[in-house]
């Protein structure tokens, strides 16, 4: 049907054309796609501005009828909340020029759209909750029975591999995880629960865990103020922490950088225990029990679910991603990630102290799981 045409505006992006009472954006450029069509107002159009406001935004009014004493008048205000990502890939590779985290809403809000349109085709087709078992089945090709937002973190998981062994043919340190930074912020805000994304979350907070204790170590080995005097009490605890969680995790036959930099802390600070146990063989059962819950003194095992600490009487508590050490119940100052929720003690300014890597504490902290900035709680 035709439709008379009131206004035309054109970018390097796309081309936006109000006709009657819809509006048609043909994207342009590398991403050519098809065109989206949707009808934004009961009457013709009778404005459209795409100049005032952020990119992705389009403003549109019409007048949708009068009479001798008033008009009534509507308006509309269309976002688009993310490129228009045909399909995993494209998604993931619009991350590479970035070098660090400012807001991933726009991909958030792609992927929980995307998630929702495959849950209702899902159940359409008569399909039950999405498991892990069908994530291990898929492969990247989201038609296959995928959602989105589980391509792309698998994208993003194999982007930061490729990195880790480019650096390592260059003897160089392990890059920071800002692939599995983001691949965990998607994963943890997708809506609902199931196996896979309980799988995928628990497999990232592994991973990103794992550089933070490795870059922590490399720190305090290398740094003269470290090497200088021997880590007493919580500092002590924490370094044995994150060289017990490394053997649990990452340490193998392929890896003796890890296996040489876990024998050595065992050696500054471990127990007799500590220094004879192979770190190459590690097995959750041979690891010593160093903390004790503060609600009942039981035992709290580290496992490989680093951060969600459960003691032998069955409370559940939290450990700092910061240090791995157990959270105690009476601190008075907590951080607390107000995306992934993840907590951290410590005071947000301290001489004699620093956040483990020779850098002084600062008032602004960043979670180290998923890069977002944490929220300050003083009780």
């Amino acid at each position: 049907q035709l439709q008379p045409v009131y206004a035309l505006h054109y970018s390097l992006s796309r081309v936006c054309v109000a006709s009657g009472n819809t509006i048609t954006v043909w994207p342009i450029g590398g991403d050519e796609g098809a065109p989206l069509t949707w009808q934004a107002h009961s009457h013709n159009i009778s404005c459209l501005d795409v100049d005032h406001c952020e990119d992705h935004v389009l403003f549109s009014s019409s007048s949708d009828g009068c009479d001798t004493t008033y008009a009534r008048l509507s308006s509309g205000l269309e976002f688009f909340a993310a490129p228009n990502a045909r399909n995993a890939t494209v998604l993931a590779n619009s991350l590479e020029a970035h070098s660090s985290i400012d807001s991933l809403g726009d991909i958030l809000s792609y992927c929980h759209a995307e998630l929702s349109t495959f849950h209702a085709k899902r159940a359409e087709d008569g399909g039950g909750v999405w498991s892990a078992a069908d994530a291990k089945a898929a492969n990247d090709d989201n038609d296959l029975g995928q959602p989105l937002y589980h391509s792309f973190c698998s994208i993003l998981e194999a982007k930061y591999t490729d990195q880790c062994q480019a650096a390592a043919l260059s003897s160089d340190p392990p890059p920071p995880p800002m692939y599995l930074q983001v691949a965990y912020q998607v994963v943890v805000n997708m809506p609902g629960t199931s196996s896979a994304k309980e799988a995928d979350a628990a497999r990232l907070q592994q991973r990103i865990m794992a550089y933070w204790c490795d870059s922590v170590l490399r720190c305090r080995a290398s740094t003269t103020v470290h090497q200088s005097r021997r880590h007493t009490g919580k500092a002590a605890l924490s370094t044995l922490l994150m060289a017990d969680f490394l053997g649990l995790v990452s340490i193998s036959p392929a890896n003796p950088h890890l296996a040489a930099l876990v024998t050595s802390v065992y050696a500054t600070y471990g127990t007799a225990g500590d220094k004879k146990r192979s770190v190459a063989e590690a097995r959750p059962e041979d690891l010593p029990v160093r903390e004790t819950c503060g609600l009942c003194a039981a035992p709290v095992p580290l496992t490989a679910r680093v951060l969600e600490p459960v003691c032998d009487n069955g409370h559940a508590l939290e450990r700092c991603f910061r240090t791995l050490v157990v959270i105690d119940s009476a601190a008075a100052v907590l951080w607390k990630c107000m995306v992934c929720e993840a907590f951290a003690t410590g005071r947000d300014k301290d001489d004699n102290e620093d956040d483990g890597n020779g850098q002084p504490q600062l008032p602004v902290l960043v979670c180290r799981l998923c890069g977002s900035y944490c929220q300050r709680i003083e009780y």
